[in-house]
């Protein structure tokens, strides 16, 4: 597990380095529930989550700067259940409750949007005196 922790990149690399990690240190905390290496173990699984965490915070947000709000929907809520208890879930529930906000904001403009132009082809098709 320590051969791929330690080449974990950064939150905006490739995470599979840190996917493998976490997979070693969960086989060594099933086999060896009791060894003393299995505390450590588990303190490495929760850095790995944590480090997942952020790569998937970053590219959710990346998605929410970008206005593409049903991308980072999916990125946060997948944070908030797939990682919860690792440090990000006051920040998680709030980028998710802001994000559901802008989508609705999105949703309203465009039914407007709609109303609009089938008031102007309603006037179009109307006859003229």
């Amino acid at each position: 597990g320590m051969c791929h922790y330690v080449q974990i990149g950064a939150v905006d690399r490739d995470q599979t380095e840190t996917i493998k990690a976490r997979r070693e240190f969960e086989r060594l905390v099933a086999r060896f529930p009791q060894s003393k290496f299995s505390i450590l173990a588990e303190k490495m699984i929760r850095e790995c989550k944590a480090k997942l965490a952020e790569h998937e915070f970053y590219i959710g947000n990346f998605y929410f700067k970008q206005k593409k709000y049903d991308a980072a929907l999916k990125r946060f809520e997948g944070i908030a259940r797939d990682y919860a208890g690792v440090g990000m879930d006051l920040k998680v529930e709030s980028y998710i409750a802001e994000t559901k906000a802008r989508l609705a904001e999105e949703e309203k403009a465009k039914k407007l949007k709609e109303e609009k132009e089938k008031a102007k082809a309603k006037k179009k098709e109307a006859p003229k005196p």
